[in-house]
């Protein structure tokens, strides 16, 4: 855990209200493929079958709903999938917005959340002055849950196949590139193959696949190789 000024999170403030961070701010890579290569598995149409991925991601929280708050005379905005960070505020376990939520005439800072109960609803916010913290009730809870976020980089990328079944024995697949954010796919290709008897083995690049059985409901494979 790290203890730091509430202003070296987010925003800064002339005094020191504190926050620790517990979870949320580090970013992990996250590099494979899936499934493992020469394991027995199975997708239904239209579900990815093999991909191969190196990215960066923050675990963390996430936002459920939407609320406008008045408090301290500023006001709490805040929307459905706003990223939060598990944070300690006054001795208190708390959910801080990554970016300003709080906003007065001028400028911007951030806004935590309590849930008291531990229900994975949000029923109390906080927002720092120079010297303390302003509470408020909500008067409706938000909801928020477990996430998972990523965070764009140059070199992230993921490659994926896609079954998109099979008809009068030519079985289909679809081929996306992401890059950086991989928020939408930067290269799609759709690809047919041949497929009369199984098993069967069919090559994409460098990808090898073998089909046990395939049919409109779902596919049975192994992947041999990769990307």
């Amino acid at each position: 855990m790290k203890s730091m000024c509430f202003a070296l999170l987010v925003f800064a403030l002339a005094g020191c209200t504190t926050v620790t961070v517990v979870e949320g701010n580090k970013v992990e890579e996250a590099v494979g493929n899936l499934p493992q290569l020469g394991v027995t598995s199975s997708v239904p149409v239209g579900e990815v079958l093999f991909s191969q991925f190196r990215y960066w991601r923050k675990t963390g929280y996430v936002l459920r709903d939407s609320a406008n708050v008045s408090i301290g005379g500023g006001q709490v905005h805040v929307s459905s999938g706003d990223f939060l960070v598990k944070s300690i505020v006054e001795g208190k376990t708390a959910y801080c917005t990554e970016k300003p939520a709080f906003s007065m005439i001028v400028g911007g800072k951030t806004a935590c959340f309590t849930d008291r109960e531990n229900k994975n609803v949000l029923n109390e916010v906080k927002v720092a002055s120079d010297v303390m913290w302003w509470s408020s009730e909500l008067t409706t809870p938000l909801a928020y849950a477990t996430s998972e976020i990523v965070v764009p980089r140059q070199d992230a990328m993921k490659r994926e196949l896609i079954y998109q079944g099979i008809s009068k024995d030519v079985l289909r697949l679809t081929y996306r590139e992401y890059f950086n954010d991989m928020a939408r796919p930067a290269f799609f290709q759709d690809v047919t193959y041949d497929v009369s008897t199984f098993p069967a083995e069919i090559t994409f690049k460098s990808v090898r696949l073998r089909i046990l059985s395939a049919g409109n409901k779902g596919i049975i494979y192994q992947a041999l190789s990769g990307f």
